[in-house]
């Protein structure tokens, strides 16, 4: 996980350094608003520790500029001060949290914590999909669950998972389906149906649906 730390403030950025290193895999230090921005463009941090308080361009210019096309990195704002206007402010753009100086310790730990679960919890959605009747298919670790438990699969039907859930709502011919589960250029429509039958009975019925003439597609939620 990535984080890009912005602050002028020498003392602060040492102050948290150590703490930081327990949290992330790559930390990213930039003390000015201008060279933050550049380096956010290389990096693509997952969570953004912005001062508003910063040369060149302060914290809120860059949190807008950044806001234009990415409403998804996790911008956590430090400040020293706390009138409305900025506040105000600050509460259109989608921030985590607004912390102010001088950050207590406990606050910032809780604040990290909360922002670190919410990326892990994107991660994993971003990494399964979820079927009809509640079954959801982890692509990364090739498991289909039911209600928290998983499901037995064949070696045919991980890879049917693999090569054809993931094409989401886009239908795939026979011809296609077969020559990638059998690598056999003479198709069997009775060999395909009884892979997909097998199947359909160890998970749903409509599972998997049939595209009359067409081919078969992921019922997908």
């Amino acid at each position: 996980m990535k984080l890009l730390f912005v602050e002028d403030d020498d003392i602060i950025r040492n102050s948290f350094r150590d703490y930081l290193n327990t949290l992330f895999d790559d930390i990213y230090e930039a003390s000015d608003g201008k060279i933050a921005f550049e380096l956010y463009q290389v990096i693509k941090p997952d969570i953004i520790l912005l001062d508003i308080n910063l040369p060149s361009i302060d914290g809120i210019s860059l949190a807008k500029k950044i806001r234009e096309f990415d409403r998804k990195t996790i911008i956590i704002i430090l400040s020293a001060r706390e009138d409305k206007e900025t506040l105000l402010e600050a509460t259109t753009l989608g921030l985590t949290k607004y912390l102010l100086k001088p950050i207590q310790r406990k606050e910032f730990k809780e604040t990290l914590l909360e922002a670190i679960s919410k990326v892990k919890d994107k991660e994993y959605n971003n990494k399964t999909i979820k079927l009809v009747g509640d079954f959801i298919w982890n692509q990364e670790e090739e498991l289909l669950s039911h209600n928290g438990i998983n499901i037995q699969l064949t070696k045919m039907e991980i890879s049917l998972l693999n090569n054809f859930c993931l094409k989401g709502k886009n239908v795939v011919s026979y011809e296609d389906m077969y020559l990638q589960l059998y690598d056999d250029f003479d198709y069997n429509e009775n060999k395909l149906k009884m892979v997909i039958k097998r199947f359909r009975l160890k998970t749903h019925q409509d599972i998997i649906l049939n595209v009359y003439g067409l081919g078969y597609k992921f019922n997908i939620e």
